[in-house]
């Protein structure tokens, strides 16, 4: 394999072992290229702090990490930099205001929370406010990076617009990758009352999780799965009362048990850009109830969409025996978001833009 076929890879996220959609989607681009005779050398942040602090545990890891953060992300930055004005290498980004390094395609996938209360954590802690002023300094280089990315992709309708208004960025929508074959099984039987919520943190909204909670608790068991933050533990705490239980993060299997099995998958987020975890819940036969906002309002019908947490309740029970004919239709609607759907559009650009940048 020759150089002429090497590109460079700088983003934020763990290729290797992928725990969130956002970080399957890189992964996803890696393998593609790798598949398609691509030599690849890869600056990942995650994979980078990791060197500098091990895999160990408790307040010193977590001070080790912080501190490894400037480093990494200036290595990131100077090395993006080094090479788009020195080198003819294709470069894949995740560039952003909060990751502005240089490159030539960037895939935006904002968190949930966008333009809403849930934008930003209501307490304050080292951590935070760390990196509120690592992103306040990086924000800064955001138009100088900005300029240099030649091709924009945005993971949903709700983010293409959302840049284009916030930043007077144009972007093209290639939806993410979805793993549907994980979900082969064909849709039988009935469903246990069960509702799962995943993401308990601030920012996915987990603090109106309570007042859905008291009106359904009667009639459906509740299961949080996911990592908490210090919002989310308040609040799991809170509802143990309910019988709710929290399993922490769960693996892969484990997760696709739950969904198979569940009746309802709740999504709390608010504005949540896409949502790979609802159409897995989709192809899962498992009924997304999400809040009526974001990137779910593209490919989820208004009866499975909630304003307010009293009208979450209400759908939640409305649909907690329903048939299997709208679980197939779901399961059918879920078909678009296909990962390899995804890898046919991602790996069509990349090669255009390679051919360019060889030319």
């Amino acid at each position: 394999m020759n150089t002429a076929n090497e590109v460079m890879m700088i983003h934020i996220n763990d290729t290797v072992n992928p725990r969130t959609g956002g970080q399957y989607v890189y992964y996803v681009i890696k393998d593609e290229l790798l598949k398609n005779g691509f030599k690849i050398i890869e600056l990942s942040t995650p994979l980078l702090v990791k060197k500098f602090t091990g895999d160990g545990v408790g307040k010193l890891n977590v001070a080790k990490r912080l501190l490894a953060e400037i480093p990494v992300r200036a290595q990131c930055y100077l090395t993006s930099v080094i090479k788009y004005k020195t080198d003819r290498k294709l470069i894949i980004t995740s560039s952003s205001p909060d990751f502005p390094v240089f490159g030539h395609i960037t895939y935006h996938q904002p968190l949930a929370g966008l333009n809403t209360n849930f934008a930003k954590t209501p307490y304050v802690r080292l951590p935070q406010i760390f990196y509120d002023w690592l992103n306040l300094v990086s924000r800064s280089l955001w138009p100088l990076a900005e300029r240099t990315i030649l091709i924009h992709l945005s993971n949903s309708e709700f983010t293409k617009k959302y840049l284009e208004q916030k930043y007077g960025v144009k972007s093209t929508v290639i939806y993410p990758p979805v793993p549907l074959t994980k979900y082969r099984h064909t849709i039988t039987g009935s469903r246990e009352p069960l509702v799962v919520v995943a993401k308990p943190l601030y920012c996915a909204g987990i603090t109106i999780l309570p007042d859905i909670v008291k009106h359904i608790i009667r009639k459906a068991k509740v299961v949080i799965i996911g990592h908490p933050d210090r919002i989310g533990l308040q609040i799991i705490k809170l509802l143990k009362k309910y019988g709710v239980v929290h399993l922490g993060y769960v693996s892969e299997s484990e997760k696709i048990r739950l969904l198979s099995k569940a009746s309802i998958f709740l999504s709390l987020a608010h504005n949540e850009p896409f949502g790979i975890l609802i159409v897995e819940a989709m192809a899962a036969g498992c009924i997304p109830i999400v809040h009526d906002s974001g990137g779910p309002q593209e490919y989820l019908p208004p009866e499975l969409r909630y304003k307010n947490p009293q009208e979450a309740a209400e759908k939640i029970l409305n649909h907690l025996y329903a048939g299997n004919q709208l679980r197939r239709e779901l399961k059918e609607l879920s078909r678009k978001f296909d990962e390899n759907i995804f890898r046919k559009k991602i790996i069509s650009v990349i090669k255009y833009l390679h051919r360019i940048m060889k030319a």
